[in-house]
């Protein structure tokens, strides 16, 4: 069970690397917690769903051609492979029991920090972090079994996030400005 998130997300990075023009790797998905949502609401055969937030790490290479779009990643410090890592923000929406998931995920790349699935999909009420009846609308992904899956990607919003590895020259910090108004 605990594998199941890993296996989950690295399948998933797979799909979205594939379509990318830079490659990243899962080495690591740690879940901070799991909760039960809706007050436990049975969607039909699925049954009640969970929420599990956590982090997943990745690692990057710089030499890699395709990851030389990335400003200024040759700046970033390596690790002890020559790789840069960083983190980002992991929601995933599932049965709470994997046997009456269907198999099926719907993953999405937050944007803003934001979980537009089940607005999109079931007319739930917004929210970012749906945990009551309301924000599961109708439940029409749910009474399937699918497995709702968002990470963040955008450092500077609340909500769901990424950590980026922060670049460096003579071994501090570059602070420059990059736009002024």
């Amino acid at each position: 069970m605990q594998h199941l998130p890993f296996r989950l997300l690295s399948s998933l990075i797979l799909v979205a690397g594939l379509a990318s023009p830079s490659w990243a790797d899962v080495t690591r998905v740690a879940i901070g917690s799991r909760t039960v949502v809706a007050n436990g609401q049975w969607f039909g055969a699925a049954g009640p769903y969970e929420k599990l937030a956590g982090t997943v790490f990745f690692e990057i290479d710089p030499s890699d051609p395709h990851n030389k779009a990335i400003a200024d990643i040759d700046l970033a410090p390596p690790n002890s492979r020559g790789r840069v890592e960083f983190s980002a923000d992991l929601f995933i929406l599932t049965p709470q029991d994997p046997a009456q998931a269907s198999g099926s995920v719907l993953f999405e790349i937050s944007n803003r920090g934001g979980k537009g699935l089940l607005t999109t999909f079931n007319r739930g009420t917004a929210s970012a972090d749906p945990m009551q009846p309301e924000h599961f609308g109708d439940g029409l992904l749910m009474r399937n079994g699918f497995t709702l899956v968002w990470v963040g990607w955008e450092f500077d919003v609340a909500g769901l996030g990424i950590k980026p590895p922060i670049a460096v020259k003579n071994g501090s910090p570059i602070v420059e400005t990059i736009a002024a108004l």
